[in-house]
C-alpha cells in the first residue's frame, strides 16, 4: 500500500487543515513569527538499518517506496537506484524570523548574523493505529535559538533543544551562507538565490510529532505566509559525529528546496 504523504501532512501548499483546525482546543502554545528573514528545507533519505532513527511510541517509519507523494529529487533517486525505495523520506527545515512573539515577550536577534530561529528535523512516520494513517515527520529534534523561548516553553512543558543559526556571506565571496549547529552537528549551506524569484501565492503548512520529557506527544505545526520564493544553487555541508550528521552524510541524497522569505506565521504546540 502507498501511504499518500499529503500535502497537508509534508509541505502543505494553501490554507490550513482541518486536522489543525479540529486541534485548536489542544494549543497548549501559540508563538508569533514577524518577518520571515529565510525558510528552508533539506531533503534526504534515512538507512532504516542505520540506528539513528527514534520515533514516538506508536509510530512507525514510512519507506520512500510507500509514499505517494515524495519531492522530485527524492523521486529521482529512487527511480535511478531502486535498491533506495526501502529508505526513509527524512528533511531538516530552518524556520529564521525577525521576531518571535511569546505572550507579551518580543524575542529579536541581538547580532544581524543570528536571527530566531525554530529548526527541527524529521522521518516520515505514520501511526500504528487509526481508521487512515496520516503521515507526519516524526521529529528527531526539535530547537529553538534563543534561551528566551525556552523559558516560556518550560512553562508548559515543552522541552526545546537549543540550536545556533548564523546567516552571512562566505569569506571572499559575493555568496550567502547559512551555519546551522546543533549538538555535534555542523550544516552549512553556501551558495545563492537564483534570479527566477517569484511571488508565494499560497501559504505553507506543515508539522512535527515528537515527545517530551514527562512522556506526552506533541505536535508542533507550522503556519506561514511568505511573500517570496527563490531557488537556491550552491554547496551543501554535513559534519560533526552526532546520530543526525551521520545519518544525512549516509544519505544518497540531500537536496536544499527552496528560500522563502517576508511575511508572517505562527507555529502552534500542542498535545492531549
Amino acid at each position: 500500500m502507498r501511504i499518500p504523504v499529503t500535502l497537508a501532512a509534508l509541505l502543505l501548499l494553501g490554507g490550513r487543515s482541518a486536522h489543525a483546525q479540529e486541534d485548536e482546543a489542544r494549543i497548549r502554545q501559540r508563538w508569533g513569527l514577524e518577518g520571515l528573514h529565510s525558510v528552508w528545507c533539506v531533503d534526504y533519505l534515512a538507512d532504516p538499518a542505520g540506528g539513528h532513527i527514534k520515533l514516538p511510541k506508536g509510530y512507525e517509519p514510512v519507506p520512500a517506496s510507500q509514499s505517494a507523494d515524495l519531492p522530485a529529487a527524492l523521486q529521482r533517486q529512487i527511480s535511478d537506484q531502486p535498491g533506495y525505495s526501502a529508505w526513509i523520506p527524512a528533511r531538516l527545515c530552518t524556520v529564521s524570523v525577525d521576531v518571535i512573539v511569546v505572550g507579551d515577550r518580543r524575542i529579536a536577534g541581538r547580532k544581524p548574523s543570528q536571527v530566531p530561529s525554530v529548526v527541527f528535523a524529521g522521518v516520515l512516520a505514520a501511526p500504528t493505529s487509526g481508521e487512515e494513517p496520516r503521515p507526519v515527520y516524526a521529529a528527531q529534534f526539535l530547537a529553538a535559538t534563543d534561551w528566551r523561548t525556552s523559558r516560556p516553553a518550560d512553562a508548559v512543558g515543552l522541552k526545546l533543544d537549543e540550536v545556533k543559526v548564523t546567516t552571512g556571506k562566505v569569506p571572499e565571496s559575493t555568496d550567502d551562507q547559512i551555519q546551522v549547529k546543533f549538538g555535534k552537528m555542523e550544516l552549512v549551506w553556501s551558495g545563492y538565490a537564483t534570479r527566477d524569484s517569484s511571488e508565494a501565492r499560497e501559504a505553507l503548512d506543515f508539522e512535527t510529532v515528537f515527545t517530551a520529557p514527562q512522556g506526552y506527544l506533541w505536535t508542533a505545526r507550522f503556519h506561514l505566509m511568505p511573500r517570496m520564493v527563490n531557488p537556491v544553487a550552491g554547496a551543501l555541508r554535513v559534519g560533526g559525529k552526532s546520530d543526525l550528521s551521520r545519518s544525512i552524510q549516509a544519505s544518497p541524497i540531500r537536496f536544499m528546496g527552496p528560500i522563502y522569505s517576508g511575511g508572517s506565521g505562527e507555529v502552534t504546540y500542542s498535545h492531549p
